[in-house]
């Protein structure tokens, strides 16, 4: 962020990657940990100039105000004379100790995949694992309040992974893949468990960037005829026919109970047989509009709308 603003705002001559930048970012960190703002205002704007202070108050943001979220199980909790201890171990110590060079005293969040939000303070690093305190604790306020699932044809190349990022974000709580009539893609079976063990940390990724309170889940390939035996709840398939209704009147006709799912289709859509049998099934067949969306954009979209229906609206 730093070296972006530095680039358009800031004289090329003066700040380089390689000469005061990195002097900078130093210099913020200090003045981070000792806590001397005013102080740091005062030398960055006389000793240095207004331009050259762009990089550095950027970088003094994202230290001051950013704070990382991870996700444990209950069982990394443990209370000790009345003070809840996380234990964080695995990659996320690693990222923490290592990658974000993060020291006791500063702050994370922790949720603990029940939809329970911690606010901790660091104030342990040891070789396999990183300990904070718990300061405070609550509900993650992130999480929809009905549980979205969506199923998501198989999708060429690396739309599913696209797919599994932005559904995420809006606030999909489990992602079921699944092979219809005109999927192009076929996945074997010795093959589907590491492309499911891709997709569940592509899951976890995006759980952590969009602040959910839990990490949603990536299932198993379903057939279309396992597909038809899970659904339940509130279901809607999106689908070009003519006798569709738009997901406002869904929802609107609809008395929501339980889980409330989305079914897309792969490139090619639903055959003419699918679509009858999903509405035996009891789907409604929703429109996405009058224009026509790439199955990567399609889900998107289509959460979007429900967001704003059972959410925001």
């Amino acid at each position: 962020i730093a070296l972006a603003i530095s680039q358009r705002f800031a004289s090329a001559k003066f700040i380089t990657q390689k000469g005061i930048l990195p002097f900078f970012f130093f210099l913020t960190n200090i003045l981070y940990n000792v806590n001397i703002y005013n102080d740091y205002f005062h030398f960055a704007f006389t000793y240095v100039g207004e331009g050259s202070a762009l990089p550095c108050f950027a970088f003094y943001i994202t230290r001051r105000f950013a704070v990382p979220r991870f996700f444990i199980r209950q069982n990394q909790i443990e209370e000790i004379d009345g003070v809840k201890t996380v234990n964080i171990i695995g990659d996320d110590a690693h990222h923490i100790s290592r990658a974000l060079r993060m020291a006791a005293g500063e702050r994370i969040e922790v949720c603990d995949m029940q939809k329970n939000l911690y606010l901790c303070e660091l104030n342990g690093f040891f070789e396999s694992h990183v300990t904070a305190r718990v300061i405070s604790e609550g509900k993650a306020d992130t999480e929809p309040p009905y549980n979205l699932r969506l199923y998501q044809a198989l999708a060429k190349g690396d739309k599913m992974e696209t797919i599994i990022q932005k559904s995420i974000e809006c606030g999909t709580c489990e992602i079921v893949p699944f092979a219809s009539e005109r999927c192009v893609v076929k996945i074997d079976k010795k093959d589907e468990s590491k492309k499911i063990d891709r997709w569940q940390k592509i899951a976890e990724s995006a759980a952590k960037q969009s602040g959910r309170g839990i990490i949603p889940v990536v299932k198993n390939v379903l057939s279309f005829k396992e597909l038809l035996a899970s659904l339940s709840g509130t279901v809607l398939f999106c689908y070009e026919g003519e006798d569709t209704l738009s997901i406002k009147q869904a929802l609107k006709n609809t008395q929501i109970k339980g889980d409330v799912s989305v079914i897309i289709g792969s490139e090619g859509g639903f055959s003419q047989k699918e679509a009858e049998l999903l509405k035996e099934a009891g789907a409604i067949s929703v429109g996405l509009g009058k224009r026509i969306l790439r199955c990567e954009t399609a889900p998107t979209f289509a959460l979007a709308c429900i967001s704003y229906e059972l959410e925001l609206h």
